[in-house]
């Protein structure tokens, strides 16, 4: 997947260099002035260096955020109910972002006009951290939340950036790789928010239960060649009944896969237990998954129709492998 560097919108009237004072452990009041002489003043605030994790908005990924990355800048910590003043004229459009688990995640360009005001309405209940100044190269040096902690930066888990201790799939992450049953997209990014493909889900199916050989070689699928990875993984998936072709021809291995067909797929490869037979293809599947709690406390709820990210079919397979 091709990365564009996402633009990062900060400081439209006051920027360039600057001078602080004040800082210390203890709320005190504290003065922010940028080198054109625009100030802006806190009743109470503290500032620390800190690490942490943000993940930016770039549609170009999957799931609409790009990879995690760490970052270490001074946090402005403004104590709760604080007044706020600026000198005249001096206003800002930034970027908000939302912490969820640990991880503060872009929402979008917020733009403010800020004057003598209680912080809590500067934030509108919008984000939980702002970007707030940008040094000459346009890296973010200072950013703004109310009172608190920042997390600390998770470590990666299993050399993957983009995935964390806290989450939830990351002992699943673990396994599936140590297991073969899948690695990340490239060697630093396990790319949990990813789709998941037909040729994809048959292909982890297949090498959590050992990698089998299929019975027969016959193969009636135009899209599915003898080079192709998923090959033996879809003669195995057919002629066992996990899954069939699009059609009588066509396998459809790049076609998304939905949450309810892995959960299906999973159940037909465990011989599809408590069968049946009423309601819709994957009634019964989904309710022995239930049953087994393999979808419980993933990041969405399990709805029909949803694609099923590469966090959640690694999380499904983990569960079960360790029921």
């Amino acid at each position: 997947m091709k990365r564009i560097t996402a633009v990062l919108l900060t400081l439209a009237m006051c920027f360039a260099l600057f001078t602080v004072s004040a800082g210390a452990a203890d709320y005190v009041p504290y003065t922010f002035e940028f080198s054109n002489g625009d100030v802006v003043e806190f009743s109470g605030a503290r500032v620390a260096e800190e690490t942490f994790t943000i993940r930016e908005w770039n549609p170009d990924y999957d799931g609409g955020y790009a990879p995690a990355e760490q970052v270490t800048a001074n946090v402005i910590h403004v104590e709760p109910g604080a007044a706020v003043t600026l000198s005249e004229g001096c206003g800002f459009n930034t970027l908000g972002f939302n912490l969820r688990d640990g991880v503060y995640y872009r929402v979008s360009a917020l733009g403010f006009e800020w004057f003598t005001t209680e912080i809590e309405n500067i934030f509108h209940g919008n984000a939980d951290m702002l970007e707030f100044a940008q040094d000459d190269s346009g890296k973010i040096i200072y950013y703004v939340v109310i009172g608190g902690d920042v997390p600390e930066a998770d470590a990666s888990v299993a050399g993957f950036t983009d995935v964390s201790p806290s989450d939830y799939f990351a002992d699943a992450v673990v396994w599936a790789k140590n297991t073969g049953v899948t690695t990340g997209m490239t060697e630093t990014l396990f790319g949990p928010s990813g789709t998941v493909k037909r040729g994809q889900a048959v292909t982890f199916l297949w090498r959590a239960n050992g990698k089998p050989e299929p019975s027969s070689a016959a193969n009636p699928f135009k899209d599915v060649k003898s080079t192709d990875y998923f090959y033996k993984a879809v003669l195995w998936a057919v002629e066992n009944g996990i899954t069939n072709g699009m059609s009588a021809t066509e396998f459809g291995p790049d076609n998304n896969v939905k949450r309810e067909q892995m959960v299906t797929f999973l159940w037909r490869a465990m011989g599809s237990p408590a069968k049946t037979g009423n309601g819709a293809y994957y009634d019964d599947a989904v309710s022995w998954a239930n049953s087994l709690k393999l979808l419980d406390g993933t990041a969405n709820a399990f709805r029909v129709g949803d694609e099923c990210p590469r966090a959640d079919v690694v999380t499904y397979l983990y569960r079960y492998a360790n029921q």
